[in-house]
């Protein structure tokens, strides 16, 4: 069927026939070959041969014999004649040899040797040439009745070969015979001898040749000696034949032809060997066997021949979902077979090679323009190189031009895992051994959840080396009884789970693990505790001088401030050299690190602040492996601070005093700070007006005074109340008096 396809596609054009055809060999022209058929001493190179000759008697007492050799005893050479015996011979009897030509051919010309001799007048001794529709050509003659010999016989010597010209002759005819109506004595010889025949024989007859098959003519593509069948045939056989390919002769074969028989050559099948290396191209080639027959006809037969010898190219083998280790033995492997003009691809070869050690395996995949595998199996779990190479359809397939290999990984085994025993350095850490052989710990995580619940929760986990760590923060889990839980998997996507230890026994932790850690701070204050006592009968006051830590306390601007602190465990036992982190909060500004503290031996610390705005400290211990973290906030309360100052300090009733000041608790919301201003009256501060500072903090107001009567002393004041987003308390200025006269 594919090479129907193939006869068809060029039959359509795909592959110019016609083009390639036109540069076999061109015919040879119709005129006719000669060749020569030897007999006798004129064949030494056939072994003295005379077997063109045909032999024919009447009677045993007529005697044919073949003694071309010349090196013997006796009349050497072709000889007819009487056997030499009492008696006469009747009349016909005869000694005949004839040379026939085969069909197709004529005699032009005779090369011939020899001698007569006749010892009566009634044998007639001769050797002719027969030529259809005219009279024999005589080259040797002597009649019956004429002539006659001495009754002793004539010897006649040879002569050396003269050449005769026959015409057009079928046949060369020497013979003996009987023609007197008494007979013929038999008591001495009568002969005719040939010792050199040399027939050149025209043959006008073209050979037949016909191409049978075999590999080149095959109408499939093929490489390296290929051979070619043919049968041919002729009347006078085939002498020689030769295989051309795109005109060029690349095999000859030549027959062992005998020149001393009728047919000199073979006929029949045969074959032609190529080696198709030596053509100079790949591709469609028109191809030809010539043959010759013995004289040098020649016909062509032809076909067409598909060469490829050269291997297919490298290609670029990958893999679907690239070279990540599978848990299923079943890999599809792809690449792009490039357009090739020749050979197409039918199969390819795959060598799968253990990355570690071990013997490589090879297969083979065959299918028309195959640029897949699928579902390619690997010998066993584990890490193989694969490489690949492709075959065309003439079976060139070359591994030096296998693809730059890739990896195919393969692991069918889950992983094995087990939780360590925690150590008492680091009570809080938790790890998980995974075993894999195969490809390796890829990822997991480790989970707990309280005994009665069914809700796991992740820890944070981290891979080191074939274990799975996470840390316990058993500050932020509620104490009571926890199970803990692992889930591992291998870079195959293999899953394991475990919930007991290296022993077998469940994980089970109490939590918390760390002991607890109790922080105290504070702002510092001093106050004096004043105490009355009795002693023999005496009472009195007894001052003593504390220091009390507030939570929160009011700070001026720009002044500081001690926080002072302790921190000890449950039962009250100091933790030295533990550094307390502070870090400040306010509304302006989102919680940093403000500043550290360490405490002594005795577990107390302090830190100095200072009333820059109002804030939040946060003092944090984290703690250890073996503390759990602690931490206390305390509050800065610091007031808004401005100045006042008036332009007349002395004033006449509905005269206009200007009060101007700045705001010096910066910085100043976007719209400037809201500053309300007060006065005293009728024994308390009154706000009359409210004004906004610019971006800077600089604020004015002017105010023009009327309705007093006789002299008035004012108290004047700015209030700075407390806004959102401005990190200040609530704040005053100083006072400001102005005395104003009336009518």
């Amino acid at each position: 069927m594919r090479q129907g396809r193939l006869r068809a596609a060029i039959v359509l054009g795909y592959i110019p026939v016609a083009a390639l055809m036109a540069t076999a060999l061109a015919v040879e022209s119709a005129s006719a070959g000669t060749f020569e058929l030897r007999s006798c001493m004129a064949a030494k190179a056939e072994d003295y041969d005379s077997g063109a000759f045909a032999a024919a008697r009447s009677s045993s007492r007529m005697v044919i014999r073949r003694s071309c050799n010349p090196f013997g005893q006796g009349e050497r050479g072709l000889v007819t004649s009487n056997r030499v015996a009492r008696g006469r011979l009747r009349r016909n009897e005869h000694a005949s040899v004839v040379l026939w030509t085969p069909p197709g051919t004529r005699i032009v010309r005779f090369d011939w040797s020899g001698k007569l001799r006749r010892s009566d007048c009634g044998w007639t001794v001769e050797l002719y040439a027969v030529r259809p529709g005219q009279r024999p050509a005589y080259i040797k003659r002597e009649r019956a009745g004429r002539n006659c010999p001495h009754p002793r016989g004539a010897n006649a010597s040879y002569a050396p070969p003269r050449n005769y010209n026959v015409g057009s002759a079928t046949a060369l005819v020497q013979r003996v015979v009987c023609r007197s109506r008494d007979g013929c004595p038999a008591s001495r010889p009568t002969m005719l001898v040939t010792r050199y025949a040399k027939a050149y024989v025209v043959d006008f007859t073209r050979p037949g040749v016909r191409i049978l098959g075999g590999g080149l003519a095959s109408w499939r593509w093929v490489r390296g000696e290929q051979s070619l069948r043919y049968t041919a045939g002729d009347n006078v056989g085939i002498r020689s034949a030769r295989l051309l390919v795109a005109g060029r002769q690349y095999a000859k074969s030549a027959a062992a032809c005998n020149y001393a028989s009728r047919t000199p050559c073979p006929s029949g099948p045969n074959a032609l060997v190529a080696d198709t290396r030596r053509v100079s191209r790949d591709g469609v080639h028109a191809i030809a066997v010539e043959v010759q027959d013995a004289s040098g006809n020649s016909s062509v037969g032809r076909s067409v021949a598909l060469i490829d010898n050269t291997a297919p190219s490298r290609v670029d083998v990958a893999a679907d979902g690239g070279q990540a280790w599978r848990r299923t033995n079943a890999f599809n492997v792809r690449w792009s077979n490039p357009l090739d003009p020749y050979a197409p691809i039918v199969a390819a070869f795959a060598r799968l090679c253990p990355t570690v050690g071990g013997s490589c395996r090879e297969a083979r995949y065959a299918g028309s323009g195959i640029s897949r595998v699928l579902a390619m199996r690997v010998p066993g779990p584990g890490s193989w190189k694969l490489s690949l190479w492709r075959q065309d359809a003439a079976g060139n397939a070359d591994r030096g031009r296998a693809s730059v290999p890739v990896l195919l990984r393969y692991d069918p085994e889950p992983p094995q895992l087990s939780f360590e025993r925690q150590t008492l350095a680091d009570p809080t850490r938790v790890s998980v051994l995974v075993r894999d052989t195969v490809s390796g710990l890829a990822r997991g995580e480790i989970e707990l959840r309280r005994q009665g619940s069914s809700v796991w929760q992740s820890l944070s986990t981290r891979r080191e080396g074939t274990r799975l760590v996470a840390y316990i923060d058993d500050s932020h889990l509620p104490a009571g009884v926890y199970e803990l839980r692992s889930r591992a998997f291998d870079q195959a996507g293999n899953e394991a789970s475990t919930t007991a230890r290296h022993d077998g026994s469940p994980m089970i932790l109490r939590l918390p693990i760390r002991f607890e850690s109790v922080l105290t701070a504070g702002v510092a204050q001093k106050r004096t505790i004043r105490k009355r006592v009795g002693r023999r009968g005496h009472r009195r006051v007894v001052k003593r001088r504390v220091v009390r830590l507030v939570p929160a306390a009011r700070v001026r601007l720009g002044r500081r401030v001690r926080i002072s602190g302790q921190l000890t465990n449950a039962d009250g036992q100091p933790v030295s050299d533990a550094t307390i982190y502070v870090f400040s909060k306010s509304a302006a500004a989102p919680e940093s690190l403000a500043g550290v503290a360490v405490t002594d031996s005795a577990g107390h610390f302090s830190y100095t602040a200072r009333g820059s705005n109002s804030r939040t400290l946060r003092l944090l211990y984290v703690g250890t492996r073996l503390a759990l973290p602690a931490e206390r906030e305390v509050g800065l309360l610091v007031p808004a601070v401005s100045t006042l100052r008036a332009s007349l300090r002395r004033a006449r009733n509905g005269q206009a005093v200007v009060f101007r000041g700045r705001v010096r608790s910066l910085p100043v919301p976007s719209t400037g700070k809201l500053v309300e201003m007060q006065a005293h009256f009728r024994g308390r501060w009154r706000t009359f007006s409210t004004v906004r500072s610019d971006l800077r903090g600089h604020w004015r107001f002017r105010y023009r005074f009327g309705g007093t009567v006789g002299r008035v002393r004012y108290r004047f004041r700015a209030l700075l109340p407390a806004e959102g987003g401005y990190p200040f308390e609530t704040g005053l200025s100083r006072t400001v008096k102005v005395t104003v006269r009336g009518p």
